[in-house]
C-alpha cells in the first residue's frame, strides 16, 4: 500500500491482491476482527479470494466497499424508537417459593 504523506490517506492499487492483514490495515481493523467478521458474515458486501488457506482481498473491492459503508448523511442518524425487550419466560411460582 502507497502512503501519502501530505494527507496521511492509504491509496489502494485496483488489481493488486491484498493479504488479511493488509486489508484490516486498510479498514482501521485488526486482522483477528477481520476473521471474525467474515466468518459471521459481517463483511457482505466484500468479496473474498481463498488461494488455499490464504484469504485475498481486490484493492478495488475494498475501495468499493470503504465507498458503501460510508455516511454521507453528516453523522446526523433519524431517531428510532427503542425496541420492546420482552421480559423472558416467567418464573415457576413454585420453585421460588421454596
Amino acid at each position: 500500500m502507497a502512503k501519502n504523506n501530505k494527507d496521511a490517506t492509504t491509496t489502494l492499487e485496483a488489481g493488486r491482491l491484498y493479504t488479511n492483514s493488509e486489508a484490516a490495515s486498510y479498514l482501521h481493523k485488526t486482522p483477528g476482527s477481520m476473521s471474525v467478521a467474515r466468518h459471521l458474515g459481517r463483511l457482505a458486501g466484500l468479496p473474498v479470494i481463498h488461494l488455499g488457506a490464504k484469504v485475498l482481498y481486490r484493492g478495488s473491492d475494498l475501495e468499493a466497499y470503504l465507498k458503501l459503508q460510508t455516511d454521507d448523511s453528516g453523522g446526523a442518524k433519524p431517531w428510532k424508537k427503542p425496541r420492546k425487550v420482552s421480559p423472558g419466560r416467567p418464573r415457576n411460582k413454585r420453585r421460588a417459593a421454596a
